[in-house]
């Protein structure tokens, strides 16, 4: 078949996904009640404006999707198809798999996977959400998506099929077979048509992540993940990501909540050495001196000052950190205390995206620090920090490439944690430490001299059970 005879049935491929769908959006009122409906079914449009109840309101819905095959919207899994429970629990939309943009997001465009929908037409931020305009919205982002992993399917043979195996539903055991998941799976079923048996699944995550991952260690944590229905979507977003590590991109804060195993699954093999000297990937991303060499150019550590046993000091700071052991590093001036927590932050991020918060007393000192960084490591979106020294729109980017995962670090000030859109954006991230640089502030003395360290130890206990 040509080229233009693929394109043309993937085209008609995706057509007919599209029609089989009721794409809806409700918004719903302070009282917990839906205020107004929009929805999508083939040509034809619903909008109910203004709903005399929300009881009424699905019974439209119900109405007006006949023939429907699948209930698509944007994050209907934790928004909508939750509100269709609580209000009409028998409704037959309920027996609907569900297709939710947000979860085909992180598979088709990982680079950057924090698909907004934006709405042009509110041209004033006041105005009221339209849900018919966003449904429209919601079927070009599924669209786009079809699209997006159409290309990646075309680059990387058989990566849909390995997508499809781990939404697979066909075991019934509560995990993927979900209605909330199944939809994903059809998804891609109708996008390519063929099944990739589980039983070659360890092998295909190897093959899609050379370079990228440790083999050993795929061998070790994947075949108890691929054998459970519940956990293998975790295998794809964990797979997706890793394909794009290195690009400045982020594992969706919602990824980490809701699959936790692919955060563990990434960690465990792409940040833990298997120690085997022939292993290329761990000889070349779990050594420090080569580490040390890529991004500061220095050929070793520090020889002074040394620990009890003589050894370096500075390496040792570097490998607990590395190895996520809290620790306190008292050091003498121009002993090399910033590299300490520097190496450990750059490793994390570069093996899985996490970042590390860096508290610090002063703006010139904050600056210094992030703009020697960025030049000693040649990344100029290695490092980035927030105070009051930033104009609105320089803040604005730095918080927004914070979600998108461009940074390894962020300096802030003690009174930024008290800002609701810096607590905003870095809930978007995956925080691997929290570090005090010039630890005598949260002394006596720096309690006196800033407040707001107080607030510290407050901040990171509440944000980090809130996690």
């Amino acid at each position: 078949m040509t080229s233009a005879g693929s394109r043309r049935d993937a085209d008609q491929a995706r057509r007919r996904f599209v029609d089989a769908c009721l794409i809806l959006d409700l918004e719903v009122g302070a009282g917990g009640s839906i205020k107004s409906v929009g929805a999508l079914r083939g040509a034809n449009e619903l909008k109910i404006p203004d709903a005399a109840s929300s009881e009424s309101a699905i019974r439209q819905l119900e109405f007006f999707a006949e023939g429907a095959e699948f209930v698509v919207g944007h994050n209907i899994v934790a928004h909508d198809r939750v509100f269709v429970e609580k209000h009409l629990p028998g409704s037959v939309l309920l027996d609907r798999p569900v297709v939710d943009t947000l979860y085909l997001a992180p598979l088709a465009k990982p680079q950057v996977p924090y698909h907004h929908l934006v709405k042009d037409y509110k041209l004033v931020g006041a105005e009221q959400s339209d849900p018919l305009a966003d449904c429209l919205l919601t079927r070009r982002l599924l669209g786009d998506c079809w699209e997006a992993l159409k290309e990646w399917g075309t680059r990387n043979p058989w990566l849909l099929s390995f997508y499809r195996a781990c939404f697979d539903d066909s075991d019934g055991d509560g995990g993927a077979s979900d209605l909330k998941l199944e939809g994903t799976g059809r998804f891609l079923e109708a996008m390519d048509g063929r099944s990739l048996g589980r039983d070659r699944l360890v092998d295909g995550f190897r093959h899609f992540a050379t370079g990228k991952a440790c083999p050993d260690a795929i061998r070790r944590n994947l075949p108890v993940l691929v054998d459970r229905p519940a956990t293998r979507p975790a295998v794809a977003y964990a797979l997706a990501w890793i394909m794009v590590a290195g690009t400045g991109s982020v594992l969706p804060r919602w990824v980490h909540h809701r699959f936790p195993r692919a955060t563990r699954l990434i960690n465990d093999v792409r940040g833990t050495p298997c120690g085997a000297p022939e292993c290329a990937y761990c000889s070349e991303h779990h050594s420090l001196d080569r580490k040390l060499k890529q991004y500061f150019g220095f050929d070793g550590f520090r020889d002074d000052p040394k620990t009890a046993d003589g050894n370096s000091l500075q390496q040792r700071i570097v490998k607990l950190g590395v190895e996520e052991s809290p620790l306190l590093a008292i050091m003498p001036t121009g002993g090399g205390k910033s590299l300490g927590y520097q190496l450990p932050a750059i490793l994390r991020n570069e093996r899985t995206g996490a970042l590390t918060v860096v508290i610090s007393p002063l703006q010139a000192l904050m600056k210094d620090q992030v703009d020697n960084l960025n030049a000693k490591t040649r990344s100029p979106t290695l490092a980035a920090t927030l105070n009051g020294l930033l104009t609105m729109p320089e803040r604005r980017d730095v918080l927004d490439n914070v979600k998108r995962g461009s940074y390894a670090l962020l300096y802030v000030s003690p009174e930024q944690l008290r800002n609701t859109t810096f607590k905003r954006a870095i809930r978007q991230r995956e925080i691997a430490a929290w570090v005090f640089d010039e630890a005598h502030c949260i002394s006596k003395w720096g309690h006196d001299f800033r407040p707001d360290y107080l607030y510290a130890s407050r901040f990171i206990r509440e944000f980090s059970e809130a996690e």
